[in-house]
């Protein structure tokens, strides 16, 4: 079925993780501090992964990434584990959703969440927002647990400065993506419709989603809310089962001074490549802000 939706409105790092074969969550263990190396046998895990930026409107920092505290995340399929995501890019540490800096806290302890709750709520209400992100929240009907950027250095310009045009589905060299944003997602049982699935306009939602903060990312730096998405139309190809984790992708396609076009697609990678590991599809426009 089809369903079609329009709005308009480095350093390396090493170091070894303990293998622990009764730990259900292995990444609640790791740190990441760019590069993105990993080998891996039965006794120990070596990772080389990337510097974590947290990122807001205004400010920017490194900092340790305890993988956006992994307790309060369901059990992830071999596919979306800490030594693979790394090799998507970077994390983005959003304030908005991640709050202030949990240096201090234990993540291994209930308290420890819910004070990070409490964080996330207070950094929200100071700076403008009224309530919980719809995607991006631990009560999220669907969750987008992470989101890794990647930019291709090689491709230049398209940067939101009104002067750039770059086709990248064209031929040659411009043949690349200079952006690519992968994240994880879960379906919860609060995004049911039909009994056991859930409801299609969950994965629309999740389209918007991604295609907008791909936009924000379009010149390699993320720059949250700088911009507006105006233009989702997605096909869905396959129902989602309560419960599923996917994988989302948006990749940058073309950009034209201002204007920013995004295609998506939320896979399950733990099918065959091909129709059948595909849930939907959507093509995106994001108009950015003018700068000043």
């Amino acid at each position: 079925f089809k369903y079609t939706l329009t709005l308009t409105l480095t350093n390396n790092f090493h170091f070894i993780l303990p293998h622990d074969t009764n730990n259900s969550n292995p990444q609640s263990k790791a740190m990441t501090i760019n590069q993105s190396t990993v080998t891996s046998n039965n006794s120990d895990e070596i990772i080389s992964s990337s510097s974590s930026t947290t990122l807001t409107s205004g400010s920017t920092k490194v900092n340790n990434d305890s993988s956006s505290n992994p307790n309060s995340w369901p059990h992830l399929p071999n596919w979306a584990l800490l030594h693979e995501r790394i090799r998507w890019g970077d994390k983005l540490n959003i304030l908005e959703w991640e709050g202030t800096d949990d240096d201090d806290e234990n993540v291994d302890s209930k308290n420890a969440i819910d004070n990070k709750d409490d964080k996330v709520s207070k950094y929200r209400l100071s700076n403008g927002w009224l309530g919980n992100d719809l995607m991006h929240s631990k009560s999220s009907p669907v969750r987008i647990l992470e989101y890794r950027l990647f930019y291709n250095e090689e491709l230049k310009g398209g940067e939101g400065d009104g002067t750039s045009t770059i086709n990248v589905n064209g031929d040659g060299e411009e043949n690349k993506c200079s952006t690519t944003l992968t994240g994880i997602v879960h379906f919860t049982k609060n995004a049911e419709s039909h009994p056991k699935h859930c409801h299609g306009g969950s994965m629309t939602s999740i389209m918007d989603d991604v295609i907008g903060w791909t936009g924000f990312c379009v010149s390699g730096e993320v720059k949250p809310w700088s911009g507006y998405t105006v233009q989702v139309n997605t096909t869905l190809k396959k129902i989602v089962k309560v419960g599923m984790i996917l994988k989302i992708v948006g990749k940058v396609v073309k950009i034209e001074r201002r204007k920013v076009w995004v295609e998506a697609v939320l896979i399950d990678p733990q099918c065959e490549e091909g129709d059948d590991s595909i849930h939907a599809k959507a093509e995106g426009l994001v108009i950015l802000k003018k700068t000043e």
